[in-house]
């Protein structure tokens, strides 16, 4: 709690262990008592921590008056001192800093709350001699260190292992709470065997530095933690389970201890908290608890579009920043409470954006000079002594509010502030602005303070790639919804800033984009406005490319998102192709493939390259990806319509794809080469865009599929048919493959196809169509080679009237016998009325070796349906001649029906008896 290490330093200005010698040297100490003073230093320490207050109330009371005297306190304001709230009976119950209507945990009767682990929260604790909790802030490592001291624990708290080593005993239960836990003792470890030891820190077990591999000169270089605790003492390694292992339970638990009358909610915290979206923004049980406290004083407000308003955000924000202020248990620098309290959302806000105009994470692992660089001097001012000293000489009537604002907290301060509020935890080699909730909502005031400000401001997030893809992704969507406000506000003036550039290039870069999605979005104006704009800022920077603008957005060589720089040239060709019919003077002709300007072979070869840098796009569905290439295989198909052929070699994307695919399947194209031919049967363009190409050319889609099936084969593990399997093509989906099956032609065979299902896995055959197990029943029928059922399950899902009819053919061995047995399972009247019909049946073929269709089927009956069988045998053994598709095979079947014991055995012996006339098992050894 730090509060006697600061009375300390203030009345004597010494540390706890010089405090203790000083009573001891001075005579300050009871007579008869015969400890240490480095012992009561240990006492003075643990007091500190709000532990061990049951040793003052016994063997210690003597040592209180004494200890008051020397504070310059009165035994009764050091008694008060000892035990606040959080502490009171005897250090019993636990008061909850950050949810402050929550009743107190009693700590002697009451097991921990959901979310910290199991193994910590064991009635005796930990129950492996070696324990490392991994507990990053929040995870409730000082709550279970109390917890644990009720439980006859020794709980230590220390920076890292050398200080933690001054403390530990060598046997018995130690809970150590430890903040860094480099350089582990892993000698001094093993020779405490009968030590029984928890770690708690926000790190994994680092090995020591004799057993470090070459090369790694910190433990921080071995990312792998598995590795790390191979390498040193044997350790459990516990981890804190997800939010979404504990979050319900822990609304429940709250609300069953919440006092009345406040903003939290149950039913709403969990519909609130419970989404998968919001559970990513808490780590630790700690963090999600004094969220719902922040809700108990702020309520949940007005939420909108499944997030709350920024007043409601910042509202939350401000009611966390003063509960962290007012903890009894924290103490931060003067005038740092009061700070937080009144300025600490302004300021946290101010530096989130002070970061991101640096291009820097706010929400990532920063140095501490970072830090301080981030606080904003209009909140937090250096000192000025000279001022200082002037008001000391003045002695103006306002003395003492003018010193409150000389003296405000300085950038130095303001961070040592935020890391003894909680707000500032140290990771790694930094330290890390947290809860993650409260980090998110801080770097969303400050992107959209951002968004909303100037051009410049604009321009800013526009400089670096996280920050400029969150914008462009909003400006885009704005634009398709007829809201160019944006695109408008870059047109207003020349650009003279580098940001302003940027603005000029995102707004170009989106309105093309738009375009592409939806031709109308993008009024034919506004795009030559964008052109006449952007012209001034193109650069030859390549010799090999077009031109491009001189600064792009985000930075250069990206390649995902709308920040990748293939995503200009995406943008350029949708704008070239609005203006067409109307283009502006000095547009590029190896941008423009509408320019009539003939061009040199060496030019060509720039205008192919630009387009091809346009013509790629991200694979998957994701928005916008999707749409944006649906739009550029609708812009290929306009320029092949229009007679421009686009030439780019083989494996290139190439949005004339879809288009030539369906004019090759319809007739209206003689022929291409065979390898351009293959890759376009591989349909790695999707099946909406082929569906789209089909409408632009007046095809019917199962024309253009009927002809891709007569040239499919599933030895191409890239065939469209097969893609069932999850991420086998990079654009269709699984239910597009049941589309094409769906559209394949009864006289279109798939060769290949037996050995293709071998690799698809279990997942996908419930959502194979009917007509995939047509043909894979066709290929069984033709082949004469073993079908490698490996997964014989597979059968269960094949219609059974497809089924039925094989049991008849003679297949492979193994598919004989476990079509009747999937049978069985599923249809097992329709096999025994089957088996009566085949016992009729004079044409039953009888292989000396497999018997027959009968034989299989009532050798592979479950046994449940035993007695029927043998029954519906002794009908056919009492009139053989009735029943010529009976085989010998049948006194085999009983005898084995009969020494199995499944159910009618004795029946199929009393059968066996009749049949050979007593004689069956007559003789030494029958009972």
């Amino acid at each position: 709690m730090a509060w006697l290490k600061q009375l300390a330093l203030d009345t004597k200005d010494l540390s706890l262990r010089a405090l203790a010698k000083l009573m001891h040297d001075e005579g300050q100490w009871p007579d008869d008592a015969s400890l240490s003073f480095e012992s009561f230093a240990n006492k003075l320490r643990d007091l500190d921590k709000g532990k061990g207050l049951g040793w003052w109330d016994r063997r210690g009371a003597p040592f209180r008056p004494l200890l008051a005297e020397v504070l310059k306190l009165e035994e009764s304001e050091l008694e008060r001192r000892m035990r606040p709230a959080s502490v009171a009976n005897d250090g019993a119950m636990y008061a909850f800093n950050m949810f402050t209507a929550l009743r107190p945990l009693h700590l002697d009767q009451e097991g921990l709350m959901p979310g910290i682990p199991g193994e910590i929260a064991r009635s005796g604790g930990p129950a492996a001699p070696r324990t490392w909790w991994v507990a990053p802030p929040g995870a409730g490592k000082t709550l279970a260190g109390r917890w644990l001291e009720r439980r006859s624990w020794h709980v230590i708290q220390a920076g890292g292992w050398p200080e933690a080593l001054r403390e530990m005993p060598s046997t018995g239960h130690v809970f150590l709470e430890l903040s860094d836990p480099a350089e582990e003792p892993t000698a001094w470890l093993k020779e405490r065997a009968e030590l029984r030891l928890c770690v708690a820190t926000p790190g994994s077990p680092s090995p020591p530095t004799s057993e470090r591999p070459p090369g790694a000169e910190s433990p921080l270089l071995l990312h792998e933690p598995h590795e790390r605790a191979e390498q040193a003492t044997d350790w459990r390694i516990v981890e804190t389970p997800p939010a979404s292992a504990w979050m319900e339970r822990l609304i429940d638990w709250a609300a069953q201890r919440v006092t009345p009358g406040g903003g939290f909610d149950a039913s709403t915290a969990r519909e609130g908290l419970c989404a998968p979206e919001n559970l990513e923004l808490f780590d630790t049980p700690g963090d999600a608890l004094a969220f719902l406290g922040v809700i108990d004083e702020a309520g949940w407000g007005s939420v909108n579009d499944g997030g709350p308003h920024q007043r409601q955000a910042s509202r939350w924000v401000r009611a966390w920043l003063k509960l962290a202020a007012d903890r009894s248990d924290r103490k931060a620098p003067p005038g740092m409470a009061a700070l937080l309290r009144k300025e600490g959302a302004d300021l946290l806000t101010e530096m989130a954006t002070a970061a991101l105009r640096q291009g820097v994470d706010p929400a990532g692992v920063l140095p501490a000079e970072t830090w301080t660089d981030l606080v904003p001097p209009e909140r937090a001012p250096p000192l000025d002594r000279d001022a200082l000293l002037q008001l000391a000489v003045q002695e103006p009537d306002d003395l003492a509010t003018k010193l409150r604002d000389a003296l405000r907290p300085d950038p130095e301060t303001v961070i040592q502030g935020l890391r003894a509020a909680g707000l500032l935890h140290a990771d790694g080699d930094g330290y890390r602005l947290g809860p993650r909730w409260l980090t998110l909502t801080t770097a969303d005031a400050a992107f959209e303070r951002l968004a909303k400000g100037s051009v410049d401001d604009r321009g800013t997030l526009l400089l670096y790639e996280s920050t400029a893809e969150r914008l462009l992704r909003r400006w885009l969507d704005e634009v398709l919804k007829r809201r160019p406000g944006a695109i408008e506000a870059a047109l207003c003036e020349a650009p003279q800033t580098p940001e302003q550039c940027l603005v000029l290039e995102g707004a170009f870069r989106i309105a093309g984009l738009a375009a592409l999605i939806d031709p109308e979005a993008v009024p034919v104006d506004l795009a030559r406005r964008l052109w006449a704009r952007m012209l001034p800022l193109l650069r030859r920077r390549w010799t090999n490319w077009p031109p491009v603008p001189v600064l792009l957005a985000g930075g250069q060589h990206l390649f995902k998102g709308l920040v990748a720089t293939h995503r200009w040239f995406t943008a350029a060709l949708a704008l070239a192709w609005i203006v067409r019919d109307n283009p502006v003077p000095g547009i590029p002709a190896t941008l423009d493939p509408w320019a009539p300007t003939p061009l040199s072979p060496e030019d060509q070869k720039i205008r192919d390259s630009g387009q091809l840098m346009a013509s790629r796009h991200d694979t998957g569905d994701t928005e916008p990806a999707g749409r944006i290439r649906l739009g550029l295989y609708r812009l290929g198909g306009v320029l092949l319509e229009e007679g421009i052929r686009l030439s780019f070699g083989p494996g290139e994307p190439d949005i004339q794809h879809p288009d030539l695919l369906v004019r090759l399947g319809a007739g209206l194209l003689e022929t291409l080469p065979e390898d351009r031919t293959r890759q376009l049967l591989r349909l790695e363009f999707g099946l909406p865009a082929l569906r789209e190409a089909c409408q632009r050319n007046d095809v019917e889609l199962s024309t253009v599929v009927a002809w891709c099936w007569r040239r499919w084969s599933a030895r191409d593990r890239w065939c469209p048919p097969l893609v069932f399997e999850p991420r086998r093509h990079p654009t269709l989906s699984v239910e597009d493959a049941v589309t094409l099956w769906t559209l394949r032609p009864s006289d279109a065979h798939f060769p290949g196809l037996l050995e293709a299902v071998r690799f698809l896995p279990a997942s996908v055959w419930p959502v194979l169509p009917r007509s995939f197990w047509q043909e894979w029943v066709y290929q069984l029928r033709a082949s004469t080679v073993d079908p490698h059922l490996q997964q014989p399950e597979m059968l269960s899902f094949i219609p059974e009237d497809l089924l039925l009819p094989l049991l008849l053919d003679e297949l492979h061995v193994e598919v004989r016998y476990a079509i009747p047995r999937s049978l069985w399972a599923r249809c097992p009247e329709r096999l025994l009325s089957l088996a009566e019909t085949l016992g009729r049946d004079p044409d039953v073929k009888q292989d000396p070796n497999h018997g027959s269709p009968l034989s299989r089927i009532v050798s592979t009956a479950p046994g449940e349906h035993t007695p029927e069988l043998v029954r519906l045998a002794e009908t056919w053994l009492e009139d053989p001649g009735a029943f010529p598709g009976v085989g010998s095979w049948l006194t085999h079947w009983l005898l084995h029906t009969a020494n199995g014991r499944a159910l009618g055995w004795r029946e199929a012996f009393a059968l066996v008896m009749r049949v050979d006339g007593g004689q069956v098992g007559a003789g030494p050894g029958t009972g």
